[in-house]
């Protein structure tokens, strides 16, 4: 469940993702998720996407100097622990989930808000049945400890410096010019004006530069080691990286998780209006996302935008490609304020709509009179309370009225989208069932709101604008399979474009400046892309090549942007002509190889993994290999369940394969990719059904094949892949799964629908055929809570505390039938993080911790 911001995907299609990691797993696998479900936060996930950072902040055109005032500032944050607290020492209350909220200052309108947020930023907390991080982790069973009244014991702060990352245009090991946007750039600083876009030059995408390789070992630091003689590893082991791995022959654990975690996460992209600029979130390159842009011709390396102590996620780009707007939450809330960045400020956010406001905001565009923005939110704007539906506003920026455009009845995640000429919106409904939805069109005074494409209370149909105006592509599911058509605003009539019951079609776009629609299948979690001339019916089908490409739009000269990546190659967004489509030909844009000591040897490549299930029904998942003798076998189980796992590059699995673990990511019955009917198998039986049978067999089949050894097979997952882990650990033998890590997942599925954003109450009704006063019982039986009790092997609860998606109730539940039984655990909490562990800090502190949980779980038995 979950991406950045929600369990499901947003992008310019009203009510479905466009294949970007935006919006998603939220977890590091690429998950392409629908509007209205569950997904999986670790952008990476990440998409397993879904996200990190890392590293010293530079970039930009302009350096600024650091006051005495941040320089103390900046002195009493690196001093200050997690609240104050000394390692080691009980919280009050209740000691595993502390609850203490952390809220930004108010800022008025128009101000400077580049370095709001920054002050006392908490780090990774960790509360656990266990001794403290740096000893044996020696678990005890559910008595509480005589050194706290309520048995939690908090876990060493584990902290790291910054380290120094590859700069835009320097070799590793030159000085970079330093840059700091997070603080002192005020709206009456000189402006910073970005260098026009010039073609004068271009990287070719998949090779660092040569100046760039002699120096690599120098950006190892202490682990380099030239004359190849094996280092330590932290924990008493050492990684060799040989074979079919690269030139970097030795590291050790942290340092090649650092050079993983340096990697960065890109999600979000959008092309400008006029073509000439591209601009993205990034995790990975600071302490939080931040947004970055670059000329679609590639004459200059990306040029950050933002530099932010929270993360900041693109949103939209304004009409006249002048500015983009973008969004920011508190430790991951998802309570956005949304704020605009002129690319000729860099680093100045100027706020648009009020800081950490009580409600979720969904979407924003900026009308092209540049006065009015348009965005919804479950606000009643006369009480100024909460409520459950998603309203769509008209927000004027000069008088600060907001005028309510549309009032939908029903909860549902509602993402408006403006037409390009300003006269019309368009959103989706779920006012009739909890499986549909139907999308409506208001004019932009609120005067005409009406209905305007519905097939059906339980079927769902998904839409985006042409760039006229004036016509809409959408997406309408039939019995097994979805078409495209078209609907024209002044004849009120609808043209079908593809009716093909063989095509698993699960996007399709209009970009700016196209007359062609962008197509997207997904094959078998393989992206399919091809580009339809609505006029003529003409397709050409784009050829496969390894990885997944998706065209995005057209740049400025006719050739074509898009996003690639594989699980050898991460993120990246390239310029590539259609007469030769080929990642040899590639120009990448971010330049992303310059970021990391890494090189595509240094990643495992995931094989396409197969096995039958129970029922007869074929299930694929990709297989990570381990080199030599394997420690063990995790399954790694995406979020969603509406989304799916692609060839795509995930630190999490790369770390565990690179700390001696083969990785199983499995597509079970639900997931997106394989056809309609295989995503609409999960509701026969909902949640905790044949999908998690589904898994089994993919361990089963991992033995029956001698990749994997009874009693050394761990599972874990974000979300929905957390409570999958829940559900295997409850259900399962230790011989089948020894040690479960669920990461933010359900644990009592009536707490995760009395206490989760109400946009999301819809999805579980969906997916389980009713609330929980409708079919209790099923709700009962497939809450992993009611289950604790036959829990056999070890067990890691790892939670975000600021999370409105799976909520920490259901930790503090499972806690007290934990105890109730018995029951061993460990917990791992984390204040600043939400839906999905997404620090680079807190999730270097994450991925070390489970490979030595799961080591530990592997050994003991």
């Amino acid at each position: 469940m979950g991406d950045p911001l929600q369990r499901h995907g947003v992008g310019g299609n009203v009510g479905f993702s466009r294949q970007q990691e935006h919006r998603l797993d939220i977890k590091q696998s690429v998950q392409t998720a629908f509007h209205g479900q569950k997904a999986d936060q670790e952008v990476d996930q990440p998409p397993g996407e879904k996200v990190e950072r890392g590293s010293q902040r530079h970039g930009g055109q302009r350096a600024s100097q650091e006051t005495e005032a941040e320089k103390r500032s900046n002195e009493q944050h690196r001093d200050q622990g997690d609240e104050g607290q000394r390692p080691g020492q009980c919280q009050p209350g209740i000691a595993s989930l502390p609850t203490k909220k952390q809220h930004q200052s108010p800022v008025k309108d128009g101000a400077d808000v580049s370095g709001a947020g920054d002050e006392n930023r908490p780090s990774a907390t960790g509360v656990c049945h266990a001794t403290p991080i740096g000893s044996d982790f020696d678990v005890i069973d559910a008595t509480p400890c005589h050194q706290c009244p309520h048995g939690m014991r908090r876990l060493v702060d584990e902290r790291d410096e910054e380290a120094k990352r590859i700069h835009d245009d320097i070799g590793i090991g030159d000085e970079p010019q330093s840059h700091r946007y997070g603080g002192g750039h005020q709206e009456n600083d000189e402006p910073v004006s970005l260098p026009r876009p010039t073609g004068s030059t271009s990287h070719v995408h998949g090779s660092l530069p040569s100046r760039l390789r002699p120096r690599q070992a120098k950006a190892m630091g202490a682990g380099a080691c030239a004359s190849g003689s094996p280092l330590r590893l932290a924990h008493g082991s050492f990684l060799t990286l040989g074979g079919a791995f690269s030139n970097i022959a030795l590291m050790n654990a942290e340092q090649f998780l650092d050079a993983l975690l340096s990697l960065p996460r890109l999600i979000g992209p959008e092309v400008s209006p006029d073509g000439r600029w591209v601009a993205w979130s990034w995790f990975g390159v600071g302490p939080a996302a931040d947004i970055y842009v670059a000329p679609t011709d590639g004459s200059m390396p990306p040029i950050r935008l933002t530099e932010t102590p929270e993360d900041t996620l693109l949103v939209s780009w304004t009409p006249d490609s002048q500015a983009v707007l973008v969004e920011q939450d508190r430790h991951g809330n998802e309570r956005a304020q949304l704020f605009r960045v002129n690319l000729s400020r860099p680093g100045t956010m100027i706020p648009l709509t009020e800081p950490d406001p009580d409600y979720f905001l969904r979407g924003g565009q900026l009308h092209p009179n540049g006065r009015w923005l348009v965005y919804g939110a479950n606000l009643d704007v006369a009480s100024g309370l909460p409520i459950e539906p998603t309203w769509i506003y008209r927000h004027d920026l000069e008088t600060g009225e907001r005028r309510v455009l549309a009032r939908p009845e029903k909860a549902a995640f509602c993402w408006p989208h403006l037409n390009y000429t300003g006269t019309h919106v368009l959103y989706p409904r779920r006012d009739r069932h909890p499986a549909g939805q139907q999308i409506w069109l208001v004019d932009i005074d609120g005067r005409e709101d009406r209905e305007i494409l519905n097939f059906g209370p339980a079927t769902k149909v998904f839409a985006s604008w042409f760039p006229d105006g004036q016509r809409i592509l959408f997406l309408a599911e039939m019995d097994d399979y979805r078409r495209v058509g078209v609907w024209e605003m002044k004849s009120e009539t609808i043209r079908w474009l593809v009716d093909d019951p063989t095509r698993n079609i699960e996007d399709a776009f209009v970009p700016h400046r196209s007359r062609h629609a962008v197509i997207i299948e997904i094959d078998q979690a393989r992206v399919r892309a091809s580009l339809l001339d609505p006029e003529t019916g003409e397709e050409r089908r784009l050829p496969s090549i390894p990885g997944n490409l998706t065209p995005l739009a057209p740049a400025s000269d006719g050739e074509w942007i898009g996003q690639y990546a594989s699980a050898r190659q991460p993120t990246d967004l390239v310029r590539f002509s259609l007469d030769e489509v080929n990642p040899e030909s590639f120009t990448s844009l971010t330049r992303v190889w310059e970021r990391t000591p890494l090189r595509p040897e240094d990643l495992a490549p995931a094989e396409d993994f197969r096995w039958t299930s129970v029922d007869g029904l074929p299930i694929q998942g990709w297989l990570y290999r381990t080199r030599g003798p394997a420690k063990g076998t995790i399954v790694y189980i995406h979020g969603g369940p509406t989304a799916h796992s692609q060839d795509h590059l995930n630190p999490q699995i790369q770390f565990f394969v690179s700390q001696g673990f083969h990785v199983l990511d499995p597509n079970y019955r639900g997931s997106t990719g394989f056809g309609l009917s295989f995503q609409e198998a999960i509701k026969e039986d909902g949640w905790g059904g044949r999908e998690q049978e589904d898994i089994r067999t993919g361990i089963e089949a991992l033995i029956a094949a001698g990749i994997a050894e009874p009693g050394k097979v761990g599972v874990t997952g974000t979300s929905y892949g957390g409570y999958s882990s829940w559900c295997a650990i409850t259900h399962y033998p230790p011989e089948l799964v020894a040690a479960a890590a669920p990461i933010c997942g359900m644990t009592d599925l009536v707490v995760d629908y009395e206490t989760t954003r109400p946009d999301l109450r819809p999805y579980s009704e969906e997916m389980m055929g009713g609330s929980p006063e409708q079919v209790p019982e099923r709700y009962r039986e497939r809450s992993p809570l009611h289950f604790v009790h036959q829990i056999k092997g070890k067990l890691l609860i790892v939670q975000g505390l600021q999370d409105p998606n799976v909520t920490p109730e259901n930790v503090r539940a499972v806690q007290t039938a934990l105890e109730q039984a018995g029951i061993a655990y460990e917990l791992l909490t984390f204040e600043d993080e939400g839906h999905g562990i997404r620090r680079p800090q807190n999730q270097k502190t994450l991925y070390l911790r489970l490979a030595e949980f799961f080591e530990r779980a592997f050994s003991s038995g």
